[in-house]
């Protein structure tokens, strides 16, 4: 298909998609797909996808209507494997020191990190990441709170300089809570570090507020930012 051709198409296809309305069930969903939209392309559900875009809209497509646009360089989120543990681990101890958290009470020094499919593989964990041309760029998830009953804590969200500024984000946002009302959390908390002004404008992006002091027992004391927004 010729680029002209293709735009045609994704023009015809989001025309005659709705977008999708607040409160409308997850599973009815259908994505209006935009010319030259960056997808991150979710896990399969019977010839259809779950797709995020750049905007935070996500829904449904059908496979065959997604194979039909060639727009901007699409990714693909899914569950992370045991073969992404090197990898995601090799993205964490890169992007961390980036932003100076790679000293004591930083995340970097969790035991998780090198083996983080084995991690959030429990009752109300779920760790995602993208990946580009079969190469993983990033990831994210969430992971109950110690000490603090219904809430989930959104936990480390890194991406290599190569998926920054392409919308990954704001995806990887919604799929993250996404999971965690489908595990049945009221509240989402996440901790930061000042300078990290990109991430504290996803946040607020996606409903953050900052609150005074930290929440729970998350075995860090390295950050100096705190989020919370209700689920």
């Amino acid at each position: 298909m010729h680029a002209a051709e293709s735009l045609r198409a994704a023009v015809a296809y989001a025309a005659r998609r709705p977008v999708p309305v607040p409160g409308q069930p997850l599973a009815e969903r259908e994505l209006a797909l935009q010319p030259q939209e960056r997808l991150l392309v979710g896990e399969p559900m019977g010839g259809r996808r779950w797709c995020y875009a750049g905007n935070g809209d996500c829904g449904w497509v059908a496979e065959e209507d997604l194979s039909r646009i060639e727009d901007a360089p699409r990714f693909l989120l899914r569950p992370i494997a045991p073969a992404d543990d090197a990898t995601v681990a090799a993205i964490i101890r890169r992007v961390m020191p980036e932003f100076g958290a790679d000293g004591p009470g930083f995340a970097l020094h969790d035991a998780e990190v090198d083996g983080m499919s084995a991690a959030y593989d429990r009752p109300g964990a779920a760790y995602f990441v993208i990946e580009r041309g079969g190469e993983v760029l990033g990831g994210g998830g969430v992971a109950p709170l110690d000490g603090e009953a219904g809430t989930c804590e959104l936990r480390k969200m890194y991406f290599l300089p190569a998926l920054r500024g392409l919308g990954a984000g704001t995806a990887l946002m919604g799929r993250c809570l996404l999971a965690a009302r489908q595990f049945g959390y009221r509240r989402a908390y996440l901790e930061t570090l000042t300078g990290m002004d990109a991430a504290q404008a996803l946040y607020a992006r996606a409903g953050f507020e900052p609150i005074g002091q930290p929440l729970g027992a998350t075995g860090h004391f390295g950050c100096n930012r705190f989020f919370l927004r209700a689920l």
